[in-house]
């Protein structure tokens, strides 16, 4: 319910909760504006900070509390009534790009993030928001690289903190993609030690390539193994 509402109070249309997620899309019934980009990125935020409350209360009554994923991704679909005339309808949304959105989904766990864009959403919102660009990935099942970005928060709301913590994050991906494993890896490990989920899975990377050294024309590029 809380989910749900974070949804359609910017605008987004609730497909379907299939599993245990939440199918929602932006742009189904008029074209797609910029501001629906800023009001997809704000939904996600919403939907965090919803959660962390939800967890306060849930953690004193059950001992537990729900972490959440969440994929951010624009482009081209069929959306509309689809079924069986006469049989079986539904009003949902088909194509590559829908399945890739569901694929890239699942690669936060990778990550230990919990909201990801792909590189669409990041360009026109990237003014608006604070991103850490993670990785350049190819799922499984595609042939094309597409380059991630976790977002943070709002521009105006990052803590001095965090913007330094993701500038090391980026200093050492840069000896990560020269090769420079050393000393990626000690810079990976100090993130590591400060609770920076990204950065446990680059210094696990960064250790089995200094026993087992990439190809020559390693690209940088990381291929997923699984779904």
């Amino acid at each position: 319910t809380e989910m749900t509402k974070c949804i359609m109070q910017v605008g987004g249309h609730v497909v379907k909760f299939e599993g245990d997620a939440v199918m929602a899309f932006w742009g189904a019934f008029s074209p797609l504006e910029s501001e629906d980009y800023i009001k997809l990125c704000e939904s996600a935020l919403a939907q965090q900070n919803k959660l962390t409350e939800l967890n306060h209360s849930w953690k004193e009554l059950f001992w537990t509390e729900l972490h959440v994923r969440m994929w951010l991704h624009a482009g081209s679909a069929i959306v509309g009534n689809i079924g069986a005339i006469g049989q079986k309808m539904e009003f949902t949304a088909l194509w590559d790009n829908v399945n890739l959105a569901s694929r890239l989904e699942g690669v936060n766990k990778h990550y230990g993030t919990y909201i990801c864009v792909s590189e669409e959403v990041y360009q026109m919102t990237k003014e608006y928001y604070f991103y850490r660009f993670l990785d350049e990935i190819q799922v499984v099942g595609k042939e094309m690289s597409v380059k991630i970005y976790e977002l943070l928060e709002k521009k105006e709301q990052i803590s001095q903190e965090l913007q330094e913590r993701v500038e090391q994050f980026e200093q050492a991906r840069e000896y990560y993609i020269q090769k420079k494993f050393l000393e990626a890896k000690e810079t990976f490990q100090k993130l590591s030690l400060a609770w920076d989920a990204p950065s446990k899975t680059y210094l696990e990377r960064c250790e089995n390539f200094l026993i087992t050294p990439p190809q020559e024309d390693w690209d940088g590029v990381w291929r997923m193994m699984e779904k």
